[in-house]
């Protein structure tokens, strides 16, 4: 069985499109539109022998990743693509260490991404083996990025945003997992992510930051501001 997350996004670009031309508030031909497109954490997850399925093999992520923006690119006028970079989802595991409620959250119920949260030796290879295929998942993300560019015009683009993707467990404040279930981002940790990403959206390609440097200021606009596509 093959956990293809990024397989699936052909429904929900449906349902996105049937929404943009739906609305009477959009006009689909003249109109700006931005998507943020964050997609593969969930396949980190379930990389490991715990469970009897397989994320998508790189080949297939590049393959899927592919064709969505060129869907995206012929079907939605006038759009800017925020292609977001993925983090070591490893690193929520040493975060919840700090937290005796998240260590008791995750001995009496069960985590979502449980190749994360193993323990022993067992965990430790587990985890490594996540964050080299985020590392691959990231490389992917570069090239289709790069190639989807070539293609280019006055109202199409696809840009990488790293603002997420070098973060280590000593980066993210304990208040970044939400107290439920010490795994998802709490609603504090939507607003960080938020921050870092539109910093990087108004920062040129070769300045972008990658550290989750959710403390730096935000970026004030100003009427000659663009979001840079080099």
């Amino acid at each position: 069985m093959m956990y293809n997350v990024v397989n699936g996004f052909g429904n929900e670009l449906e349902y996105l499109l049937t929404q943009l031309e739906n609305d009477p508030h959009i006009n689909m031909q003249e109109d700006w539109k931005m998507l943020s497109l964050f997609i593969g954490a969930n396949e980190l997850c379930v990389q490991c022998e715990t469970f009897n399925i397989q994320p998508s093999s790189p080949a297939d992520y590049e393959e899927y990743l592919s064709v969505i923006i060129e869907q995206l690119r012929s079907r939605v006028p006038r759009l800017f693509i925020n292609v977001i970079s993925l983090f070591n989802v490893s690193e929520v595991y040493q975060v919840s260490l700090r937290s005796e409620h998240c260590k008791t959250v995750h001995r009496d119920f069960s985590v979502e991404c449980g190749c994360a949260f193993d323990s022993g030796e067992k965990g430790d290879k587990y985890r490594r083996d996540m964050n080299a295929l985020a590392v691959e998942y990231n490389r992917i993300l570069d090239k289709v990025a790069k190639e989807a560019m070539r293609n280019a015009t006055d109202d199409f683009a696809v840009v990488v945003q790293p603002a997420l993707r070098d973060g280590r467990e000593e980066d993210f404040p304990l208040d970044f997992l939400s107290s439920l279930d010490c795994f998802h981002p709490s609603t504090t940790a939507h607003g960080m992510m938020a921050k870092v990403l539109w910093n990087n959206m108004l920062t040129p390609a070769a300045k972008k930051k990658s550290r989750f440097d959710y403390k730096d200021p935000y970026i004030c606009p100003t009427e000659d501001t663009v979001f840079p596509t080099d």
